[in-house]
């Protein structure tokens, strides 16, 4: 085999040493290394917020179907915290507790005042929207009462487990909407007032040992579900009912300037 000259032999291993020391700089040294010419790591997508449309649905509530005198009965705007513009009010949470995604409602009083109208007429009564009445003022000859409603909760959230069943992925849905209605009689006075809260679960709670697989899988239809069943106790309440009694006198007849609004909500009908 032909040998080398001896300086060959010399600055060959220099030489490879030095590219070892430029290969090392280069590769540890983020600052010094290579631009890459390859397309930029894709940021983590955020992902797109579901937005809910609430509906009411006839005769969820027992009862509630063509049970009032029809009568007309005016829809005050929905009062309380957000019910304007968009708001989140819950989400779709995996395992890990991240939520995917964000659940979002649009102007969420009127899509209330909607539903409700669409309540009150199913149970019987002519349901017209109208202004906020001033305190103690009368209302128009053709009204029998102003209902005006005020919203103290809408919130839902679905939660995904890691379990998979045949049906699919296991996950459990909990909706929830609770409202105080108050009703304005002819003379502007407090006739009636009640609180309900609708809730709607999935899966339903077993009974006899017996699980059950949940019935909505929707954000939207849960909430949905709860709202009505919060207006189906509004209209089934025993109290309610009397008002729309043929020539029935209000229920609460508070004295003059002792009417007022706001405040915490009373007790809770379910």
């Amino acid at each position: 085999m032909r040998q080398l000259p001896n300086r060959a032999r010399d600055v060959f291993p220099a030489a490879l040493a030095a590219m070892a020391a430029l290969f090392l700089f280069f590769g540890c040294n983020s600052e010094n290394a290579p631009i890459s010419s390859g397309p930029p790591p894709s940021p983590t997508a955020v992902p797109t917020p579901q937005y809910v449309k609430l509906h009411y649905l006839p005769g969820i509530v027992p009862g509630s179907q063509k049970s009032l005198a029809p009568q007309k009965v005016g829809v005050a705007p929905i009062t309380g915290e957000n019910v304007s513009g968009t708001v989140v009010i819950g989400g779709v949470y995996n395992p890990d507790l991240s939520i995917s995604p964000e659940i979002k409602i649009v102007d969420a009083g009127e899509q209330l005042r909607e539903a409700l109208i669409a309540a009150l007429a199913d149970a019987g009564l002519e349901a017209v929207k109208v202004d906020t009445p001033k305190e103690k003022q009368p209302l128009p000859d053709d009204l029998r009462y102003v209902l005006e409603p005020k919203l103290w909760d809408l919130r839902t959230e679905k939660r995904l487990s890691n379990r998979v069943t045949v049906h699919g992925r296991y996950f459990t849905m909990k909706s929830m909407v609770t409202l105080k209605f108050s009703y304005i009689d002819s003379q502007g006075r407090l006739a009636h007032e009640v609180t309900t809260t609708g809730v709607e679960e999935e899966p339903p709670p077993p009974k006899g040992g017996e699980e059950f697989l949940p019935l909505e899988t929707d954000p939207q239809e849960s909430l949905s579900v709860a709202m009505s069943r919060a207006f189906g106790q509004m209209i089934t309440d025993p109290d309610n009912k009397g008002l729309f009694r043929r020539g029935a006198a209000p229920l609460v007849t508070p004295a003059p300037g002792s009417v007022t609004f706001g405040g915490p909500p009373p007790a809770t009908k379910h």
